[in-house]
């Protein structure tokens, strides 16, 4: 087969640039010059992923190109048309620009390497099987008088398999079709045991087809029309779900937070437990504690008792100082949106953007370690892309389709024949976005049509979505290098607020049209309700933030739906006493927020819980506070990393331990002697801990994604490169030095025996010249034999300069 090599030297930048997109393992890292740019371009891997980035027309079409050429028979555009069943030109030129073939003037040719790349056999075709010498190829009236067996044998071999096994019978069936087969012409032996129908007969029995048929794209099966309201209500049930759930983890971990385990996740017992107290399923909780830490309201912190997960201080969530409801209209800022719109769009787009594979939690890994929520490592380089492919197919549908999973799973497997997604994969992305409200009713909802406009920067489409059915390959464990910090010193690394981004950060992340998307979707809220004479509360609507945040921390939900219907009872107004609140306070928040005027039952609820508390006050404090001046105390009052609580002028406690709290007070310029229970003071040995911070992530392999910025700088970094080198793309190349020619030189080398002097350049770019005796040429580099040192040498084909005879 003729090599054709593409001349990347000649193209535009633009073309170098699209070249980059459309395969982006070439810009990573990036190549030094354009001759870089060619050799990487050739390598097996390299072309192995962008053969596993084809859809199936492209595919079809890179295999007719191999499939001719290796058979002799003619390679131009109409030939292929012909071979696939579809208009080839188009697919041809995209491969082009892909540099996996190149125009010639005997029609196209296919580049050096792609034809070990592609699935084998290329094209269900033998092409190394040749007929035996003497023996005439099977014609179509040769085969008319096959029995119905043969001919069956024939069309499986044909195109299915183009080898078969001998049959161990000599006489059966099978025997006898073989030896039809053989004496029609249309079968050789192929080794030991084994027959195959040669390529070039194959492809005339085929009429010239090297595929039955093609489809020109996706499939998009028929599938079920769903309502509009449908769609829009059980997306905004789920985006609002989800944010109630996100409050009661913050809610549950800061009453008990949860312990770390020594990876930095969070441990099956643990799960389970936090899964129980929110009534969610484990995948459910997991992937609320995963969507937690991406927002930043959970972080790790660290302390004598070791790592624990805890909300952090500042979670996005409006809160009254000392824990009980918020003042009222004091949960959205001027200038913002519904808070819940904000979350959730928070939410989701953590989610879109995340290269973390949520689903993998709960399964075991290669060394059947079990994969936990939080712990670093469950990165995957096609978890992004994946979600962007799932919800592309999807909207390939018409708008409000439902398509099942089976329907998404073949349009997939079109889009991407040499590595599909496997099932498991497909569904829990499916299972993620409807839990988030990205579909609704099995249908793309307004959220999920915005996420799959974000920019490309946030999800590049051309990146391969190929997860291994047994999620535990090497291409799994690529991101374990991720620091597992659980555990480790980190106070000097950590800034306000724990390291964790804050609310107005994330949203200034999060782009508008989300937000807006996510508005839209939601219903008004009310803050008004209906409070009954069986202390039971009926909320006709979706409650304001004030409102919700009141009926959280006073009441208890009976049931949701159109309406929320609360009961009050004593548990629930103690729980709202003991918050903070007083019950004149609790009492005034309730009769505003009331339609109709409190019945008595439940003002004298409020007054017996007061009653029940009494004037006494028993709580927690692991250490005091005392001061000589309150003035210096009432400054440290003002930090909140301190959480002091004043109980006199003079005297504060807080739930740090005395160390902590000594070495907390040192940070702020003062200084605090720690005494025992004897008054007497203690030495105090060396302390540190960690507030609240995020483990690393997703976010150092996002760094390695390549933009439309980058992409260009890199093109103009190459051609820098190549002046540099002493190329000229304007006379491609000087001196000889041109890919294809170097390349050409070193095969005719190897052919005539004869020995060539190789200029290379070295890792600090001085040019070193050796004498070499080539002995092999391979896709990316040349091995020879060092005439002068009597060693071997093998050398990348990127870094040669010049072949002199």
């Amino acid at each position: 087969m003729p090599e054709a090599h593409p001349d990347l030297l000649a193209w535009s930048d633009d073309a170098l640039a699209d070249l980059l997109r459309r395969r982006p393992d070439l810009a990573t890292p990036a190549p030094g010059s354009i001759t870089a740019l060619i050799t990487r371009a050739g390598t097996a891997h390299s072309l192995a992923l962008a053969v596993r980035r084809l859809d199936r027309a492209h595919l079809a079409a890179a295999e007719a190109v191999v499939a001719l050429t290796v058979l002799e028979r003619g390679s131009d555009a109409e030939s292929v048309s012909h071979a696939i069943g579809l208009p080839a030109l188009p697919l041809l030129q995209s491969l082009a620009a892909q540099a996996l073939v190149v125009p010639e003037s005997t029609g196209w040719q296919p580049v050096p390497g792609l034809r070990e790349a592609l699935p084998q056999p290329v094209a269900g075709l033998a092409l190394d099987v040749t007929r035996e010498p003497g023996a005439s190829a099977a014609t179509e009236r040769d085969l008319r008088t096959l029995s119905d067996g043969a001919r069956r044998m024939l069309d499986a071999l044909l195109w299915r398999s183009p080898v078969g096994t001998l049959p161990r019978d000599t006489e059966g069936p099978a025997a006898t079709a073989v030896r039809e087969l053989r004496d029609a012409g249309a079968l050789v032996t192929h080794g030991s045991g084994r027959v195959a129908v040669p390529g070039a007969i194959a492809l005339d029995l085929r009429g010239g087809r090297t595929h039955r048929s093609i489809p020109a794209t996706a499939p998009t099966p028929q599938a079920v029309a769903r309502e509009e309201e449908s769609i829009r209500a059980e997306a905004a049930l789920a985006g609002q779900e989800c944010v109630r759930h996100l409050e009661d983890l913050t809610d549950a971990w800061a009453n008990r937070p949860a312990p770390a385990l020594r990876s930095g996740g969070v441990g099956v017992r643990e799960l389970k437990r936090t899964a129980d107290e929110l009534g969610l399923a484990e995948q459910d909780a997991s992937l609320l504690m995963e969507l937690a830490a991406e927002v930043g309201a959970v972080g790790t912190v660290t302390d004598e008792d070791g790592v624990l997960w805890a909300p952090v201080q500042d979670d996005g969530f409006a809160r009254a100082p000392s824990g009980g409801p918020p003042a009222r209209g004091g949960t959205q800022a001027p200038g913002t949106t519904d808070p819940v719109a904000i979350r959730w769009a928070e939410m989701a787009a953590a989610w879109w953007r995340s290269d973390r594979a949520f689903a993998l939690v709960g399964s075991r890994a290669p060394d059947s370690a079990l994969y936990s929520a939080l712990e670093p490592g469950l990165e995957r380089g096609w978890a992004r892309s994946l979600r962007r492919s799932v919800f592309a197919a999807l909207a390939a549908w018409p708008h409000a389709a439902a398509p099942d999973s089976e329907a998404i799973q073949a349009h997939l497997a079109w889009s991407a024949p040499v590595t599909p997604p496997p099932t498991w994969a497909v569904q829990a992305v499916l299972r993620e976005s409807a839990w988030l409200g990205a579909i609704g009713a099995g249908a793309l909802s307004e959220v999920g049509r915005a996420l799959l406009d974000l920019e490309e920067d946030d999800a590049d489409p051309d990146d391969p979505a190929d997860p291994d059915d047994g999620r535990g390959t090497d291409r799994e464990v690529e991101n374990r290098d991720v620091e597992n910090r659980a555990g480790e010193d980190r106070a000097d690394e950590t800034r306000p607020g724990g390291g964790v981004p804050s609310p107005t950060a994330t949203r200034e992340r999060v782009p508008a049209a989300l937000i807006a998307a996510c508005a839209s979707v939601l219903p008004p809220t009310v803050d008004r309700m209906v409070v009954q004479a069986d202390l039971t509360a009926v909320v006709p609507g979706r409650p304001s933030a004030a409102l919700r945040a009141l009926l959280r921390v006073s009441a208890q939900v009976e049931s949701r739906g159109g309406a929320l219907t609360v009961r009050f009872t004593p548990r629930s107004l103690e729980t709202a006493l003991h918050a903070g609140t007083s019950a004149g306070a609790l009492l005034e928040d309730l009769r505003e927020a009331s339609m109709t005027p409190l019945p008595q039952a439940l003002e004298y609820a409020i007054g017996d819980a007061q009653r029940r508390l009494g004037s006494l006050r028993v709580g927690a404090a692991t250490c005091y506070l005392r001061a000589d001046d309150p003035a210096e105390l009432a400054a440290l009052l003002a930090h909140r990393d301190l959480d002091l609580r004043p109980i006199a002028p003079t005297v504060a406690i807080t739930h740090h331990r005395p160390t902590t709290l000594a070495h907390l007070i040192g940070r702020h310029g003062m200084t605090a002697r720690v005494e025992g229970p004897d008054g007497a003071l203690l030495e105090l040995g060396p302390r540190r801990t960690s507030a609240p911070t995020r483990p690393a992530t997703s976010s150092a392999h996002r760094s390695s994604r390549v933009t439309r910025t980058a992409r260009q700088a890199a093109v103009r970094a190459m051609r820098e490169g190549e002046e540099r080198a002493g190329f000229s793309s304007a006379s491609g190349g000087e001196g000889g030095t041109d890919p294809s020619v170097l390349r050409a030189r070193l095969a005719a080398a190897v052919r005539t025996a004869a020995p060539v002097v190789l200029a290379i350049a070295d890792g600090d770019g001085a040019v070193v010249r050796r004498r070499v005796l080539p002995l092999r040429v391979g896709v990316g580099s040349v091995l020879g034999r060092d005439l002068e040192r009597g060693t071997d040498l093998t050398v990348a084909l990127h870094r040669l300069l010049d072949v002199a005879t």
